[in-house]
């Protein structure tokens, strides 16, 4: 029989403290060697099989923010292969670099006016050797320190929850080494927490193993720059009835902070081609391929998502149509003088011109800093547009408020 845990954080560490009893004297019994999970074997018995149902728009807690803390591999824990789950026990809340990025996140809600929710969860990266520190990587931020102690943790997640994300940060604590700027990679984070629940690890390992053997494969081929598609194992996130799930954060990428179910590794080839596509689309709730296995995304309201789902593409392109017709958002002339800024930054965006080019723009505007306008054709204009109408796409999709969870 599931426990129930009372309100109050008293209530709940009881429960906790009860439940651990109750699996390990059934565990005793039936080693979790066997498949048993502490969620299946306490809610549905050995014999049961839980079941897997179609991803679902709309079934996405509401969050801001999403922190991904890589903990340390015990002492008597070695390289984990692709085709295993990790190492994590079913509740990873008493991890200490968990419990400090809770920490900072607790902070930042009392200190910070509107900083919205977070989740927090463990992951780890396919074809990681181990480490003895932690590492973090903070979405939607897009920035990923490495090697820090638990004290700098909780220091750089508290820093990158101290102001919204459309604003800037202030000086960076000194303390703190320099983040990995995510900006040109697309993170895959696939469920993988088997010890949470056993369909994550039938359905999310070799998921997750399928992806990172697929992205290897278009880098050997030359489709994907080398390490531009990372993946990685993670801990529960919600909805383990929709497993295989998927999170993709690239601060370039239109399926920025999208969630993905029901996904298998025999859709690994398909998904990647359309993850890694530069097609203007407002995410996968808007993409043919991608929409049966959208389940929301980071920034909106579960009834916010099902508007983003029910719209479709057709209407999303619609939508757009009649802002541009209306002078809004996208109506520009065609060709002639563009803000040099915003240019560059569309361009960077988009990823459509050749970096030389982008190098020679980039050189020109830095040898006359006096320079705000920039004279440029109708298709380079078109594709800076693209890029930056890509990056507002994500900027609208990401104005909702969120819950926390791990």
């Amino acid at each position: 029989m599931a426990l129930r845990a009372a309100a109050g954080p008293a209530s709940r560490g009881l429960s906790l403290i009860l439940r651990d009893y109750f699996w390990q004297k059934l565990t005793a019994r039936h080693p979790p060697s066997r498949g048993l999970t502490r969620d299946c074997a306490c809610v549905y018995g050995q014999a049961a099989v839980p079941d897997i149902v179609p991803a679902e728009p709309g079934s996405v807690q509401e969050h801001n923010h999403h922190i991904f803390v890589r903990l340390p591999f015990p002492r008597d824990k070695g390289k984990t292969s692709a085709e295993e789950a990790p190492w994590w026990p079913a509740y990873i809340e008493r991890e200490p670099g968990v419990v400090r990025a809770f920490s900072a996140v607790a902070q930042a809600k009392k200190e910070v006016p509107d900083v919205g929710n977070t989740k927090v969860s463990a992951c780890l990266e396919l074809g990681d050797d181990g480490f003895a520190m932690h590492d973090v990587l903070i979405f939607p931020r897009g920035v990923e320190y490495r090697g820090l102690s638990e004290a700098s943790l909780e220091t750089a997640v508290f820093y990158h929850l101290s102001a919204p994300v459309e604003q800037d940060l202030g000086p960076p604590p000194p303390a703190l080494p320099s983040p990995v700027d995510l900006q040109e990679s697309i993170c895959l984070f696939v469920c993988c927490h088997a010890a949470r629940d056993s369909r994550c690890g039938i359905h999310g390992v070799p998921l997750a193993a399928a992806l990172f053997a697929e992205a290897k494969r278009l880098e050997r081929g030359g489709a994907l720059p080398e390490g531009s598609v990372r993946v990685f194992q993670c801990s529960h996130i919600g909805g383990h009835k929709y497993a295989g799930n998927v999170l993709v954060h690239g601060l370039l990428s239109p399926y920025d902070g999208d969630w993905y179910g029901g996904l298998r590794p025999s859709d690994a080839r398909g998904f990647l081609q359309q993850i890694t596509s530069i097609e203007d689309v407002a995410g996968g709730s808007q993409n043919p391929m991608l929409r049966k296995w959208w389940r929301g995304c980071l920034g909106l309201t579960r009834a916010e998502q099902l508007d983003l789902f029910q719209r479709g593409p057709e209407e999303e392109e619609e939508h757009e149509e009649e802002q541009i017709a209306d002078g809004g958002e996208g109506a520009e002339e065609e060709g002639g003088a563009y803000d040099a800024g915003e240019f560059m930054d569309g361009l960077r965006r988009a990823s459509v011109m050749d970096q030389s080019e982008i190098d020679r723009l980039t050189a020109q505007l830095e040898a006359s800093p006096e320079v705000e306008e920039i004279h440029v054709s109708g298709l380079q204009k078109d594709k800076a547009a693209a890029g930056a109408d890509q990056h507002a796409k994500r900027d609208r999709r990401s104005s909702g408020a969120a819950s926390t969870s791990s």
